[in-house]
Formats: C-alpha cells, structure tokens, sequence
C-alpha cells in the first residue's frame, strides 16, 4: 500500500523525520532535547510513533 500526503503534511513528516533523528546524534536525552527545541514531549513521542509505526525510523526504537 502506498501512502500518499498533502504536500504540507509530506513537509511536516520529513522535518520530523530530521528532528528526531537529529535528537539522536545529539546525545541528549529526550527531556534536554524537548526543552532545548521547545517542543513538548507529547508531541515529541507522537511524532516518533508515527515514524516508528511507517518503518521511517526502525533505528530509533531503542534509543527512545
């Protein structure tokens, strides 16, 4: 099944994509990295759901 995004929502999916693969090499927990990004932790964990769940991410599971 191919997935298919509003353009918006495609841009959305792939600075996330970034964001938290950028959290990752930063070495921050999720706490710092939510502060120092002023993005809530909710958001932050739904976001790598989303990217877990499509398979985007499989490389995040453990360093969640």
């Amino acid at each position: 099944m191919k997935i298919i995004f509003a353009s918006q929502a495609w841009d959305d999916y792939l600075y996330w994509q970034e964001r938290l693969e950028n959290r990752v090499a930063s070495g921050l927990s999720i706490d710092e990295f939510c502060v120092a990004e002023a993005v809530s932790r909710s958001t932050f964990y739904r976001w790598a759901q989303r990217l877990r769940e499509d398979g985007k991410s499989a490389h995040l599971n453990c360093r969640l």
